[in-house]
This record gives structure tokens, sequence and C-alpha cells, in this order.
């Protein structure tokens, strides 16, 4: 197995396609030429490419020393040199091993034990070495290639899709003799008897701009039979990677392999406690914005009716009349029944003056007793109050601008992510809790750490357990809040429900109040027809009498015309023919040139009406 190795280190950049890997891994040839090929395509966005920015920090224990040693490895090449050294001179690994890469150089100073930092500003930022470097590492430490699966999610996204909510775990337990084959190199110092635990969590943390999400991914393996202990460690802050160091004796080499167990299990407790913290500040957070939207809706006061109505600090309504909605009267009535009812009461009144103008129907047992009608003016200033109270209101419903349902719909997105990540690192803790209860149960795992260390055991499972209750605690607030954020959104519609009801009794009390005056002016103009008629029966009588006594006027007028003469006592109805003759040589062509012009008036305005209905009938067409 060692000379597999030494020709994989020689083509370490075939990682994990290496054969060396083929043999042992769980991972199907498909999976592995899949996490090959990702690698790749994502190189500019999960490694650096920039050889200056790349840093290495290496802090190893030997049993030989009482504390770690760090060495910093500013390159590539200096790196294959320092890991050669134990092929070429056949030196076995240490008992503990950290490889830090991180732009943080305040790290340099702190002691490492057996862990692999791979650092970065935010799970956004390549990581602090380059993919060659990586590859040549995880040949030489035979690494999991489900180490590598954890990483796609890290760097920038190349599209929309944001692959950063995917907390997983994977866990491996190498017994001999299946492992000989593939893990087994003395000349490393390396049984093949051992345990390997992956996995990748997300927790909230507090920056300048407020909280945010970063992600943290491990590879721990453990040797039983050596006691060697490696962490991977990857996107560690300064903060974790200072937690770390204190939990694991400031750096000191473990003494012994129970030793080395328990500190590798204090080392993994620090990841579980930190993917609990920072929740339930960030929810917080979330919860005083939702609350303070929330009241502001449920406290509106709409009319003197709703003055009553109040929204407590504890989240509960306080009304006399205990309704279910914050919009219904004490029957149950609606926005758009009141409204509906303030109109039809209206126009009721316009009905029942109709009405009484008219009885209904002929019978003598049948009386309609007509209700006291109101004057125009009265009733034109009912429609203006109404029309007032109805801009009051609306001018009240404007307080609440559609940004405040936009807020809410954010703060519920933010809780649903907050509770899937959540979840997710539920169901890993879940899973490696698990698989440890498994493994201090199972007929291999040392009798000596089982029998002298099983309080210590105990305690790692029972701190496990507390981190799922932390997480499970603030997922049940999740619940809580989305459901008070979603009465909130709810209540928001009923309020643009309102507004748009308000909108439209506004605009049905304008046309009421038209309909009002158009029939002020209605029945003026009735009385104007009824006074009309009475004068035209008048003018029929004058009309009637004038004829009867136009032909005598006519007659009256023709006899008194120098036609006739009556002053002759021998022939006093002498005809003046000449007279005659020349009344009518006037008369008739002036009768004849009247009915002409007649006539004419008459054609030319219907020819102007024919072209006039020609020219609608072709703009219709």
């Amino acid at each position: 197995m060692f000379d597999d190795i030494v020709r994989d280190c020689e083509k370490a950049e075939s990682w994990p396609l290496c054969p060396s890997m083929k043999e042992g891994v769980q991972a199907t040839i498909h999976s592995l030429n899949q996490i090959n090929s990702q690698l790749t395509l994502r190189r500019e966005s999960l490694f650096i490419t920039n050889l200056a920015k790349f840093r290495l920090l290496l802090r190893e224990g030997y049993s030989t020393q009482s504390h770690c040693q760090s060495k910093e490895v500013r390159s590539f090449d200096i790196l294959k040199e320092h890991l050669n050294r134990h092929i070429d001179k056949g030196i076995k690994d240490p008992i503990v091993r950290y490889m830090l890469v991180s732009d943080e150089l305040a790290i340099i100073d702190m002691c490492l034990t057996s862990d692999s930092f791979f650092s970065a500003g935010n799970s956004r930022k390549p990581l602090n070495c380059t993919l060659e470097a990586f590859r040549f590492l995880c040949t030489y430490l035979q690494i999991s290639p489900e180490y590598a699966d954890t990483l796609l999610s890290f760097g920038e996204p190349s599209g929309d899709i944001v692959e950063f909510h995917q907390p997983s775990s994977h866990q491996e337990y190498f017994l001999p003799p299946v492992a000989e084959r593939f893990l087994k190199t003395p000349e490393l110092g390396r049984s093949g008897w051992e345990l390997r635990n992956i996995y990748k969590l997300s927790a909230m943390e507090l920056s300048a701009d407020g909280y945010f999400m970063r992600q943290q991914a491990v590879h721990h393996s453990f040797d039983f039979a050596t006691g060697k202990s490696l962490f991977i460690i990857t996107k560690a802050n300064n903060n974790a990677i200072r937690r770390q160091i204190e939990a694991i004796g400031k750096g000191a080499v473990p003494d012994s392999t129970a030793r080395s167990f328990l500190d590798s299990l204090e080392t993994q407790l620090i990841s579980f406690t930190w993917c609990a913290d920072g929740w339930k500040e960030h929810i917080g957070v979330l919860e005083l914005k939702i609350r303070q939207i929330s009241k502001r809706i449920h406290n509106i006061s709409m009319s003197s009716e709703d003055e009553h109505m109040n929204f407590d600090h504890g989240g509960q309504w306080a009304s006399s009349a205990n309704s279910n909605s914050p919009w219904e009267n004490q029957d149950g009535a609606g926005p758009r029944l009141k409204s509906f009812k303030r109109i039809s009461s209206v126009l009721s009144d316009n009905f029942r003056w109709i009405n009484s103008e008219r009885r209904l129907g002929t019978s003598s047992t049948l009386v309609v007793e007509p209700k006291k009608m109101k004057t125009t003016s009265e009733r034109l200033q009912e429609n203006t109050e109404t029309i007032q109270n109805s801009i009051k209101r609306i001018k009240i419903l404007e307080e609440f601008p559609f940004s405040g349902l936009q807020k809410l719909t954010s703060a519920c997105q933010n809780l649903q992510e907050a509770k899937l990540v959540m979840g997710l690192n539920i169901g890993v803790l879940v899973d490696i809790r698990e698989f440890y209860e498994d493994l201090f149960e199972a007929l291999e795992f040392p009798p000596g750490i089982k029998k002298y260390h099983a309080t210590e055991l105990q305690t790692f499972l029972r701190r496990m357990r507390a981190s799922e209750k932390k997480l499970s605690t603030q997922c049940t607030r999740v619940d809580a809040l989305i459901n008070i954020t979603n009465d909130g959104k709810n209540l928001y519609n009923s309020i643009q429900q309102r507004q748009s009801a308000e909108t439209s009794t506004l605009f049905a009390m304008d046309a009421l109040g038209t309909s009002i005056r158009m029939e002020s002016s209605t029945k003026r103009m009735e009385d104007i027809a009824q006074s009309t008629e009475r004068d035209t029966a008048s003018m029929h009588v004058i009309t009637f009498f004038a004829l009867v006594f136009l032909p005598g006027t006519f007659l009256g007028s023709f006899f008194s015309t120098p036609i006739f003469d009556t002053t002759s006592k021998e022939s006093p109805w002498e005809m003046n023919w000449g007279l005659l003759w020349l009344f009518l040589k006037i008369c008739f062509p002036m009768m004849v040139i009247t009915i002409l012009l007649w006539g004419i008036y008459v054609y030319v305005a219907k020819f102007r009406r024919l072209q006039r209905q020609r020219a609608r009938e072709a703009q219709l067409c």
C-alpha cells in the first residue's frame, strides 16, 4: 500500500480517481468522476489562482514532543518537500497534525493540534489553497472523496441557484482485515483501523452588516491502534479556531490513545455547539420587526365602533364584542357588507319616495303609509358626510403601504430559511450521535476507553443532545413566528380589501350625489313641463277663436281695399278690375316664390342630414 501512495502522490492531479482510492472508498466510480469534474469546473470559485495568496500553516506533534511545532508554507513546492520527507526518510505521521490555510495572520501564533483548517474570509471566498495542493494533501492523507463533495457548496455560485443550505454527514468505520487493503501503511504509522466522520454544518454569525449564515465542513479521522487523529476544518474563522485550540489542551500532544480519542470528541463538540449558536439572536431580530409591523396593523382604528379594540403586548385581541375578525362588527358584517348597507339605506329612501308618489294598487283594503321624505338638501348633506367619512378611512388605510407586506414576506422567508438549516443541522447531529452510540456499543471498540472513560463518553452524547434540543427549541419558536407572520399578511390583505371597499363606496356615494342632483333637476323639469302644458292649453283656446274670426277678418280686409268701390250710391259693389288684376299679379308670384324657397330649404336640410348619416355609418364600418 505504501508503494501505491507514493505513485499516487506523484500523480496527485488525478485524485480522487487514483488507484489507491478506488479500492476502498464507498463511493461509486460514477460519483468519483462527478466529484473530479466538479472540482475542475469550479476551481476558480473554490480555490485561489493567485499563488501570492497561498498560505498553509502546519502544526504537528510527534510522540517525542510535548507540544506541537508550527511551520508556515507559502508555496506548493515547499508543501510537497515537507510531506515527501516522510516518504523518502521513512518518518511516520505525527500523533497530531494541523494544516491551516488562511489569510488571517493572527492565527500564525496560535498552537494547533490534530486539525487541518482550510479557511477564508467567508463562505463565498475561495480557499487560500490551489487545487493542485488540495489534491496532493487529499492523496497523501487518503482523504475520503465525500469530503470534497461537501466543498462544492462553497465559493461564488455560478448562477441564480445558491448552494448554501446543505448541511450533510457521512460516517465510515474501517476494521481489519478489510481496511488493510487500502489503509494499512506501517511505513507511515497507519494501521487501517480507524473511523471517519465527515459533516458540514451551518451557523448564524454576527457581522457589521448584521447576521449572516456561515457554513463549516469537517473531515475527521481517528486511528484506534496508534491514536493518530486528523481534523480538516474548512471555512473556520478566528473565533472557531480559538475555541478549537482552547478545547484540546492548548496544543499539547496526547500521551495515550484514550486521551487522543477524548480530545477528538471534545474538538468535535466545538463544531456541534457552534452550529446551535447565533440562531436565537437572529430570530430575535426578526421577531422584533414582525411584532412591530403586526402590532401596527392590529391596532388600526377605522371608526368609533372599532376604537375599543386593541392588540396588547401579549399578542391577544381585546374586544368587548369578541369578534372573529378585526373588520367585523357585532352582527358579523364585514367591510363590504357594511358599505353595501350604507349605500342601500340611501337608495331605499329614493325608492320609497318614488313609491309614495304611486300607490301600490287600487284596492281600498291596501293602505300604504308614505315615509316622511327628506328634502334634497338633507339628502345631499348626508351624502357629503358619508363621502367625507370614506375619505378619512381611506387616508387611515394609506398609512400601511405595500412595503409593509414586503417586509413581512421577507421576514417569513428568512424564518423559513433558518428553520430549513436548523432542521438539517439537527439531522446531521442525530446521525453523528447515533453513529457514536453504535460505535461505543460495538464489540471492536477499545475496552479500555469504554471501561475507564464511560463518563466522558456519556457526557459527549449528552452535550450533543443538548445542541439538538437547542436547535429544536428555536425551530418551534420559528413555527410560532411564521404563524404570526402569516396572520399579519392575512390581516394586511384584509386592510387592502377594506381600502378597495372604501374606494368603491366613495365612487358609489359620489355617483349617488350626482343622481340626487339629477333627480332634483328632473323634478324641476317636470314642473316646467306641467306649466308649459297649462300654457299650451290656453294657447289652443286662443288659436281656436282666432281661426273662427279669421274668415271674417280676411273678408273685412279684402272688402276694405279699393278693389270694391262702396262709396258710389248708384253701384256700391262695383269692382275695380284693374286693381284686382294688379293685386293678383303681385300676390300669386310672391306665393310661388315663397313655396319654392321653402322647398329648397327642406331639400338642402334633408341632403345634409343624409350626408351626416352616411359619414357616421362609414366611421362605424
